[in-house]
């Protein structure tokens, strides 16, 4: 997510003349990204330029936050099942350490990951790497 200074520093770079490349460098976002807020700024010039429009308005809209519509994002795949399936996992891990005391050897996650998707459960191998690096650390 860009924020408000990152969308002035695009308009800013498009007026000296960068590319959406450059920019997209030189901030650490997308090139998208980019085009998107640079063409939001130009249709706003375009409106600013008609007689009957108010230049404060636009100027507002302007300087307004980004905006992000997250109606069309896919549904996330941890789900409440997943995450009990994890948890069993891990507890039985730990039951095994008990048992066997000095016992200092776990599941790598490309195992856990294997028993997740032989388990029916689609989902990546990064998402796991995520969610049972932080299940461990608590």
């Amino acid at each position: 997510m860009i924020n408000l200074m990152d969308k002035h520093a695009i308009i800013r770079l498009k007026l000296e003349g960068d590319s959406n490349r450059e920019i997209s460098k030189k901030l650490g976002v997308n090139r998208k990204t980019v085009a998107k807020y640079w063409n939001e700024y130009e249709q706003l010039q375009k409106e600013l330029e008609k007689e009957n429009i108010d230049a404060g308005i636009v100027q507002e809209k302007i300087a307004q936050k980004p905006k992000y519509n997250s109606t069309n994002r896919k549904k996330i795949k941890y789900t409440k099942e997943l995450d009990e399936y994890l948890d069993k996992i891990l507890e039985s891990e730990k039951e095994k350490d008990l048992k066997l005391k000095n016992h200092k050897q776990s599941l790598s996650i490309v195992q856990i990951h294997k028993m997740v998707v032989d388990k029916g459960f689609d989902i990546s191998y990064q998402s796991i790497v995520v969610y049972i690096r932080n299940k461990r650390k608590n």
